[in-house]
């Protein structure tokens, strides 16, 4: 009879110890899961935050070569002007409006199309 309750008793203990083993493991499992759920929470944020940031910066520059189209279209210059000045002022104006159209392109395609690459990338490709 002792030595039954013995048995008893060292069974019970290694089964509780398994038991306690597999709730430590589940436990392990759900942690590291909310672990990644989180992450990629704060990964949509950063996400989001760059498109926003890109699409804020499109609409000045698109502004700003409105007005450089302006200072080609409208702007008369005086006869009396250096041919060269003249010159120098079309290149310039035709090289700002040229690099704002640029700018609002990239920041615009990279706002659309940056999402849809970010989510199907690979897996880290967000890192």
């Amino acid at each position: 009879a002792e030595h039954s309750r013995l048995v008893r008793v060292v069974t019970g203990r290694a089964g509780r110890r398994q038991q306690r083993g597999r709730m430590l493991f589940a436990d392990k499992q759900q942690l590291q899961y909310q672990l990644e759920v989180d992450l990629l929470a704060l990964r949509q944020k950063e996400l989001d935050h760059f498109t926003t940031c890109c699409l804020t910066l499109a609409s000045p520059a698109a502004l700003i070569a409105g007005f450089a189209y302006s200072g080609i279209a409208e702007v008369s210059i005086p006869e009396d002007v250096h041919w060269a000045t003249e010159g120098l002022y079309y290149v310039m104006t035709v090289l700002a409006m040229l690099f704002q159209v640029a700018a609002t392109v990239r920041a615009s395609l990279v706002a659309l199309m940056g999402p849809a690459l970010a989510l199907r990338g690979k897996a880290a490709s967000m890192h």
